[in-house]
């Protein structure tokens, strides 16, 4: 019999054992930031992939939410800005999902 844990909560799961970043705050933050930035609300499952991704957060500085935010938005931004731009986008290679609230 195989143990399976959903995606997300296996990424928290790995989150708290790997680091002392507490990623509710993160999300929390992060989806703060981009919605002022660019009206843009991430997935809180893209900022807990984009958190536990590899060693992501030690090579971008991603345990604060703005850097997080700043990363979406530009991605988002420069789609919206290019015409015939693929309508999905990733940081890091991590998928970025949400929805636009401005």
């Amino acid at each position: 019999m195989k143990l399976m844990v959903p995606f997300g909560a296996a990424a928290l799961l790995l989150a708290s054992c790997t680091s002392s970043v507490d990623v509710g705050t993160i999300i929390s933050q992060a989806q703060a930031a981009a919605v002022a930035a660019c009206g843009f609300l991430p997935a809180a499952e893209t900022i807990t992939a984009m958190v536990t991704a590899g060693n992501v957060q030690a090579a971008n500085g991603l345990t604060e939410g703005k850097t997080i935010a700043d990363l979406i938005c530009a991605a988002e931004t420069a789609k919206k800005a290019v015409p015939g731009a693929p309508k999905s986008v990733s940081v890091d290679g991590v998928p970025v999902t949400g929805w636009f609230v401005k």
